[in-house]
């Protein structure tokens, strides 16, 4: 067959015709036509609820596009190191783990909150009495003497927020953490599990562990909330990669939309969120009607507002400064990007409230 030079015109019209109406559908070029790749990493604890949200409903496809795969850990430090790998895009972990990263030349930002003062100690029933009649170090030189060694404590491996929190906290008693108390680091399983066989003396820990422990029946009782250590402290948060942010603004516009709506669902939703938190943890770890009882506790303090969390994290980074983890404080600008979270509040002020 043969095309004469007018025949070529008349195609070339047609598909530019084509084009222009085929653009505004795909809503901006590259972002909107492909269906990239997000590696998440998450710990099945209840700060990374939003993930499991996310996920369980489907919304990373059907309202982002894109595809997830997702990476789960035991504590905040490895997922730091498969970030510096470039192994991770996104992680639900938190605040210090993300301050770490960034410290180490991790071009990545915190966009969203999860959750705040979350932590808690919980100890053996004795010495809960004992810190609370007189909350000083003598608790702890009181049980050294009548158990003839340190105390154990429990908690996530060095540079996790449960950790920081303890050696803040032991730093206020003004107790030695090497010689008068022995930190024992370890992911989240061994922790619930060195608890519930009563082979440590203590945790410092957060949510579903703290209910699984109440629940129980061993002799532990909560010491002191993590409010009272540091008001205000940064708990969870939602850090993405810069290069995601770069390369894909709207889509990541539409994450931090959905974080606010899973935090809705957590605060107003409690059956449905915790059937899905249940599943994605292990129903043989926490079931759902427990999961429900996690999702009205005290330390699931769900808030996405980043700015909330600023004043805490100057504190925390503070005291990471005192205990030599970092030469001197991380500029905040470095570690946060509100932009994305005031758009979204901007657009739907119904969220603004979680």
């Amino acid at each position: 067959m043969k095309y004469t030079g007018k025949g070529f015109r008349i195609f070339g019209t047609v598909l530019i015709l084509l084009s222009l109406l085929i653009w505004p559908v795909q809503g901006g070029g590259a972002e909107a036509a492909d269906k990239p790749l997000f590696k998440v990493g998450y710990m099945p604890i209840f700060p990374s609820a939003p993930e499991f949200i996310k996920a369980a409903k489907g919304w990373y496809g059907k309202e982002m596009n894109v595809r997830v795969k997702e990476f789960r850990f035991s504590s905040g430090p490895p997922i730091v190191q498969a970030f510096a790998a470039g192994q991770l895009d996104i992680a639900y972990f938190g605040m210090g783990p993300s301050i770490v990263s960034v410290a180490k030349g991790i071009k990545a930002k915190v966009l969203t909150s999860i959750v705040t003062e979350q932590v808690a100690v919980i100890g053996r029933n004795q010495f809960a009495k004992d810190y609370k009649a007189n909350p000083g170090k003598s608790a702890f030189h009181k049980f050294a003497k009548e158990n003839g060694r340190n105390m154990k404590i429990a908690t996530f491996p060095p540079g996790s927020t449960p950790h920081v929190m303890l050696l803040m906290w032991l730093d206020q008693l003004g107790l030695n953490p090497k010689r008068e108390v022995d930190v024992v680091p370890m992911g989240s399983a061994q922790v619930r599990q060195a608890v519930l066989a009563q082979r440590v003396d203590a945790t410092m820990i957060l949510e579903p562990i703290i209910t699984i422990i109440r629940r129980s029946g061993i002799p532990y009782s909560p010491v002191i909330e993590g409010k009272k250590i540091l008001p205000g402290q940064p708990g969870s948060v939602l850090f993405v990669r810069q290069e995601l942010i770069n390369k894909y603004p709207r889509r990541i516009e539409k994450l931090v939309e959905l974080n606010l709506r899973a935090i809705r669902m957590l605060k107003e939703n409690h059956g449905e969120a915790a059937k899905i938190l249940s599943k994605k943890i292990g129903s043989k770890v926490i079931s759902a009607k427990m999961a429900k009882d996690v999702l009205a506790s005290p330390f699931m303090n769900w808030t996405a507002n980043p700015h909330k969390i600023v004043n805490g994290t100057i504190a925390y980074n503070k005291f990471q400064v005192k205990m030599g983890r970092f030469k001197k404080p991380l500029a905040m600008n470095k570690l946060f990007d509100f932009t994305f979270y005031d758009k979204v509040v901007a657009k739907h002020p119904d969220l603004k409230k979680y």
